[in-house]
């Protein structure tokens, strides 16, 4: 039987490890040397002794369901514990680098060095920009405009920033990656630092199986946005994966 890690003892590893990495001079979420190896820390969990629970997210907007086999461990409340639960969304809290499973009594030792990603059922990810575009500027009495009434320029970390209509009203910087055809694969909203004690980014993005994600964290980690989102994609993915074969 697979028998995880005890909250303590992760939680001493992690601090152990951040703590040799900061003497070293390395940063323990360096994007550069930590992006290759993302699916592997977060399908490393699906071992074939692992104890799993059979959940089904319920996708309303699409009418259709997911299956997902899921480490239990990453389960913490005893509603989503139930084998063969039909939920509309599901939440989950890993740490940010090395996708442990988190519960709620750690998250106050660990910095905020933690990720809460609920896998859910949105609209399309044009219309989520446009939303988020027209809340970046909340004081602003103006009719609400499509994603393609706003001009891009060239951001940091693969991004493309949106320039807001509304510069002196703002309250948040939005910001898209697209894929290889053009189309928006990511959107994210970051709070400015001026608006906000503790300034935080939230995240929407599609997995390649269609299901729906958003997660938030500290705007600090924003450089590695690319490498938390392939790590919960790959989650999803090996989820929905283990489901399958459980199937055949």
């Amino acid at each position: 039987m697979h028998m995880p890690s005890k909250p303590g003892q992760r939680l001493i590893k992690t601090v152990v490890l951040a703590s040799l990495l900061g003497v070293a001079g390395i940063s323990p979420l360096n994007a550069e040397t930590t992006k290759n190896t993302a699916p592997t820390l977060a399908c490393s969990h699906f071992t074939p002794d692992a104890e799993y629970i059979n959940i089904t997210l319920v996708m309303q907007l699409e009418n259709r369901e997911v299956a997902l086999r899921v480490p239990q461990e990453f389960l913490e409340d005893p509603w989503n514990r139930q084998e063969g639960v039909h939920r509309t969304a599901f939440l989950f809290t890993t740490t940010t680098d090395t996708f442990e499973p988190v519960k709620r009594a750690e998250t106050p030792y660990l910095d905020f060095e933690y990720t809460t990603f609920l896998i859910d059922d949105y609209i399309d990810l044009t219309g989520i920009a446009a939303l988020v575009l027209d809340s970046a500027s909340p004081g602003k009495a103006s009719p609400w405009e499509p994603l393609s009434a706003y001009n891009t320029r060239p951001f940091q970390y693969g991004l493309v920033e949106v320039i807001p209509n509304y510069p002196k009203e703002l309250q948040a910087d939005v910001y898209l990656n697209t894929d290889q055809d053009g189309g928006i694969d990511t959107v994210i909203t970051c709070r400015k630092p001026e608006a906000s004690a503790y300034p935080t980014c939230q995240q929407f993005s599609r997995t390649p199986s269609g299901v729906d994600i958003k997660f938030h964290y500290p705007i600090r980690f924003l450089p590695i946005w690319q490498k938390m989102q392939t790590n919960i994609h790959s989650f999803v993915e090996c989820a929905i994966d283990e489901a399958n074969k459980e199937r055949q």
